[in-house]
């Protein structure tokens, strides 16, 4: 779902509407930095400042040319949702998307976690009302004895679902930073009967 440009869009909402999100180069699990932006591709002001205002920002990118000219500065993915899961967890906020009441579990190096079992399945509940417009939550979620169905209780909210094939059942895999989804391993469920569904068979 692509949004118009804001400077204050969050950093999934960002780069999935085709724009460049920079944040300071702190590793803080807390959510926006009061630092960050999101620029229009070109926007080096935007980016880095200027002479008389320097930032000491990194941002992202899936154009190889614009990496390879800015190298100090940027971070480069080949695929938007790796983007998302590698580089915009950064800015996570936990106490968004990962509420105690979610029944979630956030890792030291801030990724909400989802283990379920089979009985839990249908009893998860994602309460996410405080997600500002343009921001994001990223999961990780584990199942066993089979696949999990996923509801949420909105269609208000873009879901994306990545995974895997080849690495499905490796429970340490991080894709890397130039891995790329294909496109049966990428969904995009539409709302229906006021919930979004996904459930992988």
């Amino acid at each position: 779902m692509a949004l118009p440009y804001d400077s204050e869009l969050g950093c999934g909402a960002c780069t999935r509407s085709g724009f460049m999100y920079c944040r300071t180069k702190s590793e803080t699990d807390k959510g926006r930095d009061p630092e960050d932006r999101c620029c229009q591709r070109g926007n080096t002001t935007c980016m880095w400042g200027d002479a008389k205002n320097p930032k000491d920002n990194i941002c992202a990118t899936n154009d190889a040319k614009f990496w390879n000219d800015h190298k100090e500065k940027t971070e480069y993915f080949k695929d938007p949702y790796v983007m998302i899961q590698k580089f915009c967890m950064k800015r996570q906020n936990p106490k968004v998307c990962c509420p105690k009441r979610n029944g979630l579990t956030l890792k030291g190096d801030g990724k909400c976690e989802i283990e379920l079992k089979k009985k839990d399945w249908a009893n998860i509940t994602l309460f996410l009302e405080d997600l500002p417009y343009g921001g994001s939550c990223t999961y990780e979620i584990k199942a066993k004895c089979g696949f999990p169905k996923i509801v949420i209780n909105s269609t208000n909210i873009d879901m994306i679902v990545a995974y895997k094939r080849k690495d499905w059942g490796n429970d340490t895999y991080n894709p890397d930073d130039y891995e790329k989804y294909d496109d049966d391993e990428t969904y995009n469920p539409q709302p229906k009967n006021g919930k979004l569904e996904f459930w992988l068979q």
